[in-house]
């Protein structure tokens, strides 16, 4: 088991300078270690695609989060992901 350390975390993703409202992209979502410090940055009105290539990580966070809004939860490969997301919104 690896530690988390909260400060460091929070460190990080202020760097990243996200503001409410803010859509973010987040490769290689794992668990969402940074979910919340995502989500305390961007707000409700803001919103993340998680993406990863392990379906069980994807299905660990879910469990997760699976009360809170404004994440979209995708397993896959990330090379794919601009020709999902053009068929989508094709839709």
């Amino acid at each position: 088991m690896r530690s988390v350390n909260p400060a460091r975390i929070e460190e990080l993703v202020a760097k990243v300078g996200l503001c409410a409202g803010d859509i973010v992209l987040d490769v290689g979502w794992g668990t969402g270690i940074l979910e919340p410090y995502i989500k305390q940055l961007i707000g409700d009105q803001g919103g993340i695609t998680a993406v990863d290539f392990a379906e069980n990580m994807i299905a660990r966070a879910i469990d997760k989060y699976r009360n809170l809004e404004g994440i979209n939860f995708l397993a896959m490969d990330i090379m794919d992901f601009e020709d999902r997301v053009q068929l989508s919104s094709q839709k």
